[in-house]
């Protein structure tokens, strides 16, 4: 028990104190109560990232709600059509923000971002 009590790390505690002004009513965990249906549709004329076959190979990533969501990868296409839809819960909690990127794959090198 000796060697075993030498070699385990006891977990390390750090405590801050709160300001004034924060409102604590923001770090409870709220069930979710709204759900966004976000449908990903199309998009025309997409910049070429692949320059040999002069084409790019277009996915949408989601982001919001504390989930991730990816579209399928559309392969040398510059106006690709997905007509994919997600959705994303939400709380009640306010600046809950949505993001798009609209990213080209690349395979094993890394991938380029085509838009926001």
């Amino acid at each position: 028990m000796n060697q075993i009590g030498q070699i385990i790390i006891a977990p390390q505690h750090f405590s801050h104190p709160l300001a004034a002004r924060f409102d604590l009513a923001k770090l409870q965990f709220l069930e979710p109560r709204n759900a966004l249906r976000i449908r990903v549709i199309e998009a025309k004329n997409l910049v070429a990232k692949e320059i040999l076959t002069k084409s790019s190979n277009p996915y949408v990533v989601i982001c919001g709600g504390g989930t991730t969501a990816k579209t399928r990868v559309i392969h040398k296409n510059l106006n690709p059509k997905w007509n994919e839809t997600f959705e994303i819960l939400y709380s009640d909690l306010p600046d809950q923000e949505i993001e798009f990127n609209l990213i080209s794959d690349k395979g094993v090198k890394i991938n380029q971002q085509l838009g926001r």
